[in-house]
């Protein structure tokens, strides 16, 4: 079953401060994962979606305490967990690029000068990347519009639950 990895810290992520700080949230990164027992993911990441087994000092720190969270999507269908992997493959085949200026939309300040993101561009950022795959399987996490989702934001869906590692 695919879950959210929602990240506390993403490794060698310069954004990660600017997210946390824009965002007041705990979440830098978000990711759909593939496999718990590898704990595989794909995840939209400068320069573009890919997909990669995350390593077990991004699970943890050295006192063990967990890095990233994970939730399941309630409810979630063999066919909509199908149509979510399927949006997915089809972004890592057509190697779907990252959009650093829609990640700076975020700021309401930077918005004034580069305008609003628009749901036709296929370039996203983690969190809309997770939340357009799941648009993809039927499911509408939260009232809003993908680009307007950020990691911690993410969250907030009552369809998402929260689970140990």
């Amino acid at each position: 079953m695919i879950r959210l990895a929602a990240f506390k810290v993403h490794q060698h992520d310069p954004l990660g401060l600017l997210i946390q700080a824009d965002t007041r949230g705990v979440y830098t990164h978000a990711a759909l994962e593939i496999d718990r027992g590898k704990h595989t993911i794909i995840e939209a990441y400068y320069p573009k979606v890919r997909q990669r087994d995350l390593a077990p000092n991004e699970l943890k720190d050295e006192n063990g305490t967990d890095l990233i969270d994970f939730y399941t999507v309630t409810g979630l269908s063999e066919q909509q967990e199908a149509a979510a992997l399927a949006f997915a493959n089809e972004a890592l085949q057509h190697s779907t690029t990252y959009s650093i200026i829609d990640l700076l939309r975020f700021s309401p300040f930077l918005r004034v000068f580069i305008g609003e993101a628009k749901d036709t561009d296929p370039s996203c950022f983690c969190s809309m990347f997770f939340f357009r795959c799941m648009l993809a399987a039927g499911i509408q996490l939260l009232n809003c519009h993908a680009y307007e989702v950020d990691p911690y934001r993410l969250t907030w869906s009552t369809l998402l639950q929260k689970h140990s590692q």
